[in-house]
């Protein structure tokens, strides 16, 4: 997880009617006598008990930090970050109505697999790293086994960003990206992760967030896998990078890292995870984050758990058309139909070198007939012949609107 990973692009959501998805959490003392079920839909959405669930996912934090960091929008946390034991892990998860994902131990599915917090299980981190040289052929021993122990849950999997063209493998691939063919056939959830500040020192290259996201589902999970994102959040760069220019903070900002969330969204990612750890913090801390990251956190998760049924419903086949005022500027836009409304994803793509911060865009959308609803921002705009148009800023990058289908 501390190998750089990728961030951007704005989003936009077309939203027409009040949208508030139904997510389950782990509850009641009948439900842990059989624990939940945990599957993937045919949208790749995660399912739990068949119900539509979008994971907004924690790395490696203390079990004793659920109960704060719960406040911040987290309902999965993945991998333990101290000392506790899997059971434990699972049990706080529990008292505290969120999901678990720890790190793969058959000697330990026994004593947790009938808790109903218990969401899945994580292979260790990025095989793919030079340090790591673990093939596909050792996940799928993994893998296999935990199926046949657990067969009730879900298996998460993080690698590099090495599959993308924009990266490069590890060395011992020798420049080959063979594995990462194989590699997503060995889990239900595949995410990876790429931090263009945090990690890379260039918040020029947010867009290789979605970029990435993209790429990943199409060329190497040929667009029938679940797949993550891990996003950089954190108020201090990495311990290998320094930004002066932005002070003692010298993190992504707030609203890059809701760039990066939404892009990811736009992209096709099915679920979301944070990385909030720090070596400068001013040492080492498991969550540094800042008013500002909190606030947005708050905000964006909120956002996200509130769209659920959209976000999982079924990708929609209508052709919307962008066009930008500033031929240098990129929206990107993902369309969803959901209880007879389409909605759109729009997704700007911040800190494109000479790009303009205010991106004039509009939308061309087939069949378009009644005023397009701005979700959670008290506006509504009037179409003409089809088309809309809305502003997109740095600071603002992401819209929700709701759209009624025609008839």
């Amino acid at each position: 997880m501390m190998k750089p990973g990728i961030f951007p692009m704005l989003a936009v959501l077309i939203v027409v009617a009040g949208i508030r998805g139904a997510v389950s959490q782990p509850h009641g003392d009948s439900a842990r006598e059989r624990g939940c079920r945990a599957a993937i839909g045919k949208n790749n959405e995660v399912l739990i008990d068949n119900r539509p669930f979008f994971p907004i996912m924690q790395w490696r934090q203390r079990t004793t930090s659920m109960a704060e960091q719960k406040n911040l929008g987290f309902n999965t946390f993945v991998g333990l970050g101290d000392e506790s034991s899997t059971f434990d892990f699972c049990e706080e998860a529990r008292r505290q109505g969120v999901y678990a994902v720890p790190l793969w131990d058959p000697d330990r599915v026994a004593s947790v697999k009938n808790n109903p917090a218990l969401l899945g299980w994580v292979f260790g981190d990025e095989p793919d790293n030079q340090g790591q040289r673990i093939l596909p052929s050792q996940i799928k021993m993994q893998y296999d086994d935990l199926k046949a122990k657990d067969p009730g849950h879900l298996g998460f999997l993080t690698i590099t960003s090495g599959f993308s063209r924009d990266d490069h493998p590890s060395a011992w691939m020798n420049g080959s990206r063979a594995l990462y063919h194989e590699y997503p056939r060995y889990t239900d959830v595949l995410g990876f992760d790429y931090y263009p500040v945090y990690g890379w020192c260039r918040p020029d290259l947010l867009y290789r967030v979605g970029d990435e996201q993209r790429e990943l589902i199409t060329e190497f999970c040929g667009g029938k896998k679940s797949t993550f994102q891990w996003i950089e959040c954190s108020r201090t760069s990495s311990k290998w990078c320094h930004l002066p220019e932005r002070g003692d903070n010298d993190g992504p900002f707030d609203y890059e890292v809701e760039d990066e969330v939404w892009l990811a969204i736009a992209n096709g990612a099915n679920a979301i995870g944070y990385f909030t750890h720090s070596w400068q913090c001013p040492d080492y801390a498991q969550c540094c984050l800042d008013s500002a990251l909190s606030a947005m956190l708050v905000r964006v998760n909120g956002r996200i758990k509130a769209l659920t049924g959209v976000l999982c419903a079924a990708d929609s086949k209508t052709p919307v058309r962008v066009q930008l005022a500033d031929p240098r500027g990129r929206v990107v836009v993902r369309v969803k139909e959901y209880r007879g409304n389409r909605y759109l994803i729009a997704v700007d793509v911040i800190n494109i070198t000479g790009a303009s911060d205010t991106q004039e865009a509009r939308f061309s959308v087939p069949g378009l007939t009644g005023r397009v609803r701005v979700y959670d921002e008290a506006r509504c705009i009037s179409p003409h012949a089809g088309t809309f148009s809305d502003t997109f800023t740095t600071r603002n990058p992401v819209h929700i609107y709701v759209v009624a289908n025609a008839g």
